[in-house]
């Protein structure tokens, strides 16, 4: 507050009434808060604040007790304190103890809302225009049916007349509100600011993205454009969903505070008429927007050539080299969690999973099938997040959402189409991605007609002369533009772009907040799966790991938890020839002869193993029934899962130190070996604008995934050239039941 003149008239805050006490105490009174006023002088002069006395007129009766001094002095300190403010006569004392009270100064809210009126439309079934006019008008919105800027109530957010709204609001640069009163969880926003926030083609994405059935239907020609559940509603409902949609408009109107948003903006609030709770959710805008963005900017993403940058390796302890915590992660990307607008629906600790020794979050993300109709719920993703705290399993499993979600097929993705004859070198050999034998291949319609699991089944296998979709990709080993199947990037891509002869790969994409996070920790997966696959399917005995010689206690507390619960944990070590640390861990019950599982890859063995570790927590279900992640009955000889009785255990100590300074140091490390491998390192850039945690796809052709994939290669070359086999197994001799984790 200004210092006080002596003309102006004093009141206390509209949100505080005074009340004496005694005559040297008095309380301040409010709705949300609480003040002791102390002393006699204090207290005779605050008495004489009514909103009707100046300040002279405030000096000149307290004189005869307070010196006019001392007086000023106390209004002074109280105006400072904010509990006396400039009386506003003009204005009803409740109204003026509304807008103080949620942060605002009445009068300025009050001019505010009288220079912008507002007109209102409806749309559909949803009310009677009155019934939000109506409202607007109690909140001190001035309501004017020529007025520029719209309050658009609709039965449904997604009507297509809301379409032509939108693009004329962005033509004009006028704002506009979305108020959907209606069902049993009405949504009251957001405001729509061109060139401020996203436009409600944004909101559309989001919302649909959260409707896939109602999608799925609209995208089959089966019902109007939009499809909505029955109208659920009572007058009752509709009026106080009016009722609060038009204070969060007048809040916007009013302007003010910026520190403290209100609660429209780039935000839907949602009542839920079950549980009397509101909740909001954020709308992101679009970069990549058809209509308020570029919607060549994932074609430029796919496009750029990868350029590395040293970037810091700050965080070391949990989730492997990071460049900033857990925690502040997760509070980057949590806006993107919502049910209703959200590219994540939720993030939860795991029911039945979750301990305080074992960390372990669930999440997810919905899909629309772009092909067929489903008879079972595909729409629904599940993604498990893993970490040795809390913190890090939580932003494990909104970044594994994030990341997948990243990599389904939404239109815009860069694209070529042509043969591998016309593309060249350039293409990738599918085969070399796929790594399915010839046997696999004769084989390919007996197993689709035994219905086998899909990580099974074996795709029709291409022809070099056929025409289909790729995706750009940049070669760190070469240098050079790279094309990678588009099917093999994206789930969901549509059926003509070559979904016959590869589906969606997973194995070595992942994400992270810069590029070179993700790229890192996509490599060291791929590295993790091709050692698990050689281990697997060769059934070779590996050497334990000591695990004490780590003088790590978590380490120690998850082999005594086991232990207590009947379980036995151990670690074996996978390095192959990468050398890469790299690892297992299993955990066995052997009254029900029952198994857990989890690899770990790390430039770090410590990593490495408490990675095996974390990732062994997500599958360890002790009150479950499952025996294993394997088919146990097919699994005849399995001495392969435990420690080789003959060879020594691998201590901390032993392990190469590898790696660089930081993480471009670290990646071009790992090149560098899988270039002397003979191997080359691709990638694919999946970051998606809307998003902005960066998401890659690394492929090395010619490494293994843990899926059954008998071709020739690494799969029977490096157990000999190890010294591990005598000779290359056949593919009859490799382990016949499949690992799926």
């Amino acid at each position: 507050m200004e210092p006080l003149e002596l003309s102006q008239v004093l009141a206390f805050k509209p949100t505080l009434r005074v009340e004496r006490v005694e005559t040297g105490a008095a309380f301040l009174i409010g709705e949300r808060e609480r003040f002791v006023l102390s002393g006699a002088s204090t207290v005779e002069v605050a008495m004489l604040v009514d909103g009707r006395r100046t300040v002279h007129d405030i000096l000149h009766a307290a004189r005869a007790r307070v010196s006019e001094p001392e007086a000023l002095y106390i209004l002074s300190k109280l105006a400072a304190r904010g509990y006396l403010v400039p009386a506003a006569p003009e204005l009803s004392s409740e109204a003026t103890a509304f807008w103080h009270g949620v942060g605002l100064d009445g009068r300025a809210a009050t001019e505010a809302l009288r220079r912008t009126p507002v007109s209102v439309q409806t749309l559909g079934e949803a009310i009677p225009a009155a019934w939000m006019a109506e409202a607007l008008v109690q909140a001190g919105v001035r309501v004017d049916g020529e007025a520029r800027v719209q309050v658009v109530v609709s039965d449904d957010s997604l009507r297509p007349e809301l379409a032509a709204i939108n693009r004329r609001a962005l033509a004009e640069g006028t704002p506009w509100f979305l108020m959907k009163p209606t069902g049993v969880q009405p949504l009251l926003g957001p405001v729509f600011e061109p060139g401020a926030g996203p436009c409600w083609e944004c909101l559309s994405f989001w919302i649909r993205q959260n409707r896939p059935v109602e999608e799925m239907v609209r995208r089959r020609g089966n019902a109007e454009d939009v499809v909505a559940p029955p109208r659920a509603a009572m007058e009752a409902s509709i009026r106080t969903a009016c009722g609060i949609g038009a204070l969060a408009i007048a809040r916007v109107l009013a302007g003010g505070d910026r520190s403290s948003p209100p609660p429209l903006g780039s935000r839907v609030l949602a009542l839920d008429w079950a549980t009397f709770q509101t909740t909001a959710h954020a709308v992101v805008r679009r970069p990549q927007c058809p209509t308020c963005g570029d919607r060549g900017l994932m074609t430029a993403v796919g496009e750029r050539p990868i350029e590395l940058q040293p970037i810091e390796k700050a965080h070391y302890e949990d989730g492997g080299y990071r460049r900033q915590t857990p925690r502040r992660t997760y509070e980057r990307y949590q806006h993107l969690i919502s049910p209703i607008t959200g590219a994540v629906t939720h993030l939860v600790p795991m029911p039945g999973k979750d301990t305080e020794l074992r960390a372990v979050y669930a999440s997810g993300y919905l899909v629309c099938p772009r092909d067929g109709v489903p008879h079972a719920n595909v729409f629904d993703k599940a993604c498990a997040g893993k970490g040795r705290s809390a913190d890090q399993s939580r932003v494990s499993a909104l970044c594994e959402a994030l990341e997948r979600y990243s990599g389904v097929y939404q239109g815009d993705e860069a694209c070529v189409r042509g043969s591998k004859d016309e593309l060249g070198a350039a293409a990738l050999c599918l085969g070399d991605l796929l790594n399915f034998s010839e046997a696999q291949y004769h084989a390919r319609d007996r197993l689709r007609a035994q219905g086998v699991d899909r990580r099974q089944s074996v795709p029709e296998p291409l022809d070099a002369s056929t025409r289909i979709d790729w995706t750009p990709g940049w070669s760190l080993s070469k240098r050079e533009r790279r094309y990678v199947p588009l099917a093999y990037c994206y789930a969901e891509a549509p059926a003509e772009s070559g979904t016959a002869f590869c589906g969606p790969c997973s194995n070595g994409v992942a994400a992270g907040t810069c590029l070179e996070e993700a790229l890192l920790q996509a490599l060291l997966e791929l590295v993790e799966r091709d050692a698990a696959a050689i281990w697997w399917y060769n059934r070779m005995s590996r050497p334990a790991i000591d695990l004490e010689s780590f003088a790590d206690p978590y380490f120690d507390a998850i082999q005594a938890d086991s232990t207590r619960l009947g379980w036995k944990v151990w670690a074996l070590d996978l390095t192959h020839d990468l050398g890469i640390p790299t690892c297992v861990a299993l955990a066995h019950e052997p009254h029900a002869d029952r198994f857990a599982i989890g690899f770990g890859c790390h430039l770090d063995p410590h990593l490495a193993v408490q990675r095996s570790l974390t990732e062994l927590n997500q599958l360890f279900d002790p009150e479950g029934t499952r025996r294993a992640p394997w088919d146990v009955e097919r699994l005849l000889a399995r001495d392969y899962l435990f420690p080789h009785p003959d060879l020594p255990r691998i201590t901390a100590g032993s392990f190469p130190r590898i790696g660089g300074a930081d993480l471009r140091a670290d990646i071009e490390h790992c090149a560098k070996r899988i270039e002397e491998a003979g191997l080359e390192l691709v990638v694919v850039d999946k970051t998606r604008p809307d998003i902005g945690l960066h998401v890659v796809q690394v492929i090395v052709p010619g490494l293994r995934h843990f899926w059954p994939r008998f071709g020739p290669g690494r799969l029977y070359q490096v157990p000999c050239a190890l010294g591990w086999l005598a000779r290359p197994l056949t593919e009859g001799e490799l382990n016949p039941v499949p690992l799926f984790v």
